[in-house]
């Protein structure tokens, strides 16, 4: 499961991420919900954290 929020992981100030939702680390949060759901455990089993 992904959910949207604001942080400053890609060097723009402030923005729009998308993490997964068992971690807030940076290597898991993604610019599109798209690009969070097929790499988030949670969204997509066979892909590991």
């Amino acid at each position: 499961m992904c959910i949207s929020g604001t942080c400053d992981y890609f060097g723009h100030g402030m923005e729009e991420c998308h993490c997964c939702v068992y971690t807030s680390q940076k290597k898991y949060c993604y610019r599109t919900m798209e690009e969070c759901r097929s790499k988030c455990r949670a969204c997509n089993p066979q892909c590991l954290p």
